[in-house]
């Protein structure tokens, strides 16, 4: 907001905090916002910055992507989601000129995602939608329990949980676009431990705590369907021949690391029924080595997905949000039973 917003905004609050009426515990409106404050004093960009000096913005007219940041208990709140956005909102015009996906993957590796593009993460477009999502997964368990300790686990360790996203696309008014493009992007950031003891082995699957991937319902595939084959192929390895050819990079070429971002482009109709996302866990060493205890431990990721369609001329946002609220209204939250069976 503008300095004078902000500023009245400011004193509006302490106002509050000053003048409101205490409540049954003889508090103050804000009480636990303003009592930590000793006081108030003008400051300028430069006290705040925490990188190079030499990095600090001088244009008082320009725009600069500044990195989120916190301190103290908040950090781990947002850094994934931070992360996340970021590699989200990296201009993808290098693609352009790689026509096939390994040329694409080629550029990806040497140039990684690229820098963040601060005019398409501050835009807003009735055709330009974006969903967040930042959520705990329990990637793998060990569900036998001791007959003698019942507070002590035994037999094989398995995969644990896999999450499903309905995303709440408009699916009538998708089908009546027909054969209009649309971009579905997806960022799914995570942070991973490496294995704790020396001489670790260089394999991704051996070195990571866990590994998480996305997948995308395909087309014709019920809920249903989708959920049976994504458990049953639950810690498989990618397959070389990709069965859904319109991802700029494909599942195997972004598998590295702990950020995976990949852009899905077809028809709208083609998309309509593409309707639900899975967040499903890959091998690590919290499975792998049962002795460190870790193999109930949970972990935090943020999903980012952006739906674009700048030829439909449609009030996009309008419609999903119509879409979600009557999903809400007419569903309730189904737990997924996962296998419990190792593979």
């Amino acid at each position: 907001m503008a300095d004078e917003d902000a500023q009245a905004y400011l004193r509006e609050r302490v106002e509050s905090y000053l003048t409101g009426e205490l409540n049954d515990r003889e508090r103050p409106p804000l009480y636990s916002e303003m009592e930590p404050i000793d006081g108030f004093s003008p400051t300028e960009l430069l006290d705040l910055w925490r990188e190079d000096p030499g990095t600090l913005p001088t244009d008082a007219n320009g725009s600069t992507w500044w990195g989120l940041w916190c301190w103290d208990d908040f950090v781990d709140d947002v850094t994934g989601v931070a992360r996340a956005l970021e590699m989200h909102v990296a201009p993808e015009d290098r693609w352009s000129s790689a026509i096939g996906k390994t040329e694409r993957s080629a550029l990806r590796r040497r140039f990684g995602y690229g820098m963040p593009d601060l005019s398409r993460a501050l835009a807003s477009a009735s055709t330009d939608l974006a969903l967040v999502s930042q959520a705990y997964i329990q990637p793998f368990d060990r569900p036998e329990i001791s007959r003698r300790d019942a507070m002590r686990r035994v037999g094989p360790v398995t995969f644990g949980s896999a999450h499903y996203y309905d995303l709440p696309w408009p699916t009538r008014t998708l089908e009546t676009l027909e054969n209009c493009l649309v971009e579905l992007k997806v960022t799914l950031s995570y942070f991973v431990e490496p294995y704790p003891l020396k001489g670790a082995m260089l394999d991704p699957a051996r070195y990571r705590s866990f590994g998480l991937r996305f997948d995308l319902k395909r087309p014709r595939e019920t809920n249903a369907e989708f959920q049976r084959r994504r458990n049953a192929e639950m810690g498989a390895r990618i397959q070389a021949a990709e069965d859904d050819p319109n991802w700029a990079f494909g599942p195997k070429s972004i598998a590295a690391g702990s950020i995976h971002c990949d852009t899905w482009s077809g028809t709208a109709v083609e998309l309509a029924s593409r309707d639900q996302l899975a967040i499903y866990p890959v091998m690590g060493w919290w499975r792998d080595r049962p002795g460190q205890g870790r193999y109930l431990d949970k972990a935090r990721y943020a999903l980012v997905v952006t739906l674009t369609a700048p030829e439909a001329g449609i009030d996009l946002q309008a419609e999903v949000e119509i879409a979600a609220r009557t999903r809400i209204a007419a569903q309730a939250q189904i737990a997924i039973n996962m296998p419990r069976t190792g593979e």
